[in-house]
């Protein structure tokens, strides 16, 4: 498969300024030259800046899509009348609920998603067992291949597996705790904060339980992540070869548009295994079901429901992620250099 373009010295000896660095070339050419644990350091903590950003501009639009998806049948009649029920009974607040858990766990957990993919992109493109080429004497990386960002992606998403999930699941409990305080406005929930929503599922069915849907988010998270960061940065790549520029001098709307464009295909692309995840985690751990069962009992307009909410938070909380992780990492290097 064709490598994708890199800048070198003998390119601009040619003349050829218009040829793009890849993205991990460019601006993160010495990042990638460096010791890995400088590149992993650099990556988490601009992974941790991404995390906040995704949740802040996110959380509101994934409240609603969850619940569209884990709500009793006829509770809701669409996404603007999820929207202004959340509105009515909860007021603003109700779209930040279950916001403890994605925020503290999206810090983490995205900080592992950005290291692990480029931990995984450099041994990948390195390694002759994947077509890689090994770093020369020059200890210069080689620009890796689609192949290759699409194999490190899909590693990424089934490594991450175990860190979204327990994360994933409290945030789904408590957005849905909504459900039985309007079905029982007398009934005392058995928890509301994100703390206690953990110490009661350890409590009450273990600490296993807190991996309900597992096999629901892997499922999701491979073929997810083999698009989300791959379509990142060859977006970024066709934008700036068209604008005859380097990646590092792309325009802030052109690289929210590659973000944007990431989100698009994370969602959009795999929104029914997403689902039915959503389905999994909902259930009483007590009645929990495969993925494979859930996923049997649904109709085929099942599979989309919330997906417009969705849609929109992938436009604007994935666009506004990989530029906050952009821009630290480039501040990152700035300071090292």
């Amino acid at each position: 498969m064709k490598k994708l373009p890199v800048v070198n010295s003998e390119n601009a000896e040619n003349g050829s300024e218009n040829v793009l660095e890849n993205e991990l070339n460019a601006p993160n050419k010495l990042l990638l030259e460096r010791s890995v644990s400088s590149a992993a350091c650099i990556n988490y903590l601009a992974g941790v800046a991404g995390g906040v950003s995704v949740v802040f501009v996110g959380h509101p639009f994934d409240t609603i899509k969850t619940r569209m998806q884990s709500a009793p049948a006829g509770f809701y009649k669409g996404t603007i009348d999820t929207v202004q029920q959340t509105m009515r009974f909860e007021g603003p607040k109700g779209f930040y609920a279950g916001l403890a858990s994605p925020l503290l766990g999206q810090m983490f957990f995205r900080a592992a998603s950005f290291m692990t993919f480029y931990a995984t992109v450099r041994a990948v493109s390195t390694s002759p067992t994947f077509g890689g080429v090994p770093m020369g004497a020059s200890g210069k990386l080689p620009s890796p291949t689609s192949a290759q960002l699409l194999l490190s992606g899909g590693i990424t998403g089934l490594v991450i597996s175990a860190i979204e999930t327990p994360i994933d699941l409290v945030k789904t409990k408590l957005q849905i705790q909504i459900f039985e305080a309007r079905l029982n406005p007398k009934a005392i929930p058995a928890f509301t904060t994100f703390r206690g929503c953990v110490e009661h599922i350890i409590k009450t069915d273990g600490v296993r339980a807190l991996f309900q849907g597992s096999s629901a988010t892997i499922l999701r998270n491979v073929p997810a992540n083999a698009l989300f960061f791959p379509i990142n940065e060859i977006v970024k790549q066709k934008l700036a070869l068209n604008a005859n520029c380097t990646i590092a001098d792309l325009s802030i709307s052109e690289k929210l548009v590659a973000g944007a464009s990431a989100g698009l295909g994370y969602w959009i692309l795999t929104y029914p295994l997403d689902a039915v995840k959503g389905r999994v985690m909902a259930t009483p751990f007590v009645d929990r079901r495969s993925w494979l069962s859930v996923a049997k009992t649904l109709k085929f307009s099942e599979f989309f429901v919330g997906i417009v909410p969705c849609a929109v938070r992938s436009l604007f909380a994935c666009s506004a992620m990989f530029y906050t992780v952009d821009v630290v990492r480039a501040n990152l290097e700035k300071r090292l250099d």
